[in-house]
């Protein structure tokens, strides 16, 4: 292997094992993003009942989401390096 190469394979790699945690971590969090209902807002709400907890449903689906696509951004970012160090030769 070319000398140079090695290292760039190393860096491209990890970056590519820190944002797949990242993704893990963002997945996560929009899986479990609740919203509670604003007591003020005197507009139609989607009240949720979990248990003992009330949720928002419009304003917790726009909260997951936003995570949602955080996460995706992170899960593709991960693929393009792991694409690049896959790619680069031996």
């Amino acid at each position: 292997m070319r000398t140079w190469i090695a290292p760039i394979k190393l860096a491209l790699t990890w970056s590519a094992a820190l944002f797949a945690l990242a993704a893990a971590f963002l997945w996560l969090k929009a899986s479990t993003a609740r919203v509670p209902p604003d007591p003020n807002d005197m507009g139609a709400q989607i009240i949720v009942n979990e248990g003992e907890e009330e949720s928002d449903f419009i304003r917790t689906v726009q909260e997951q989401s936003l995570w949602n696509k955080r996460a995706a951004t992170a899960a593709c970012t991960s693929a393009f390096f792991q694409g690049i160090a896959l790619m680069l030769p031996q």
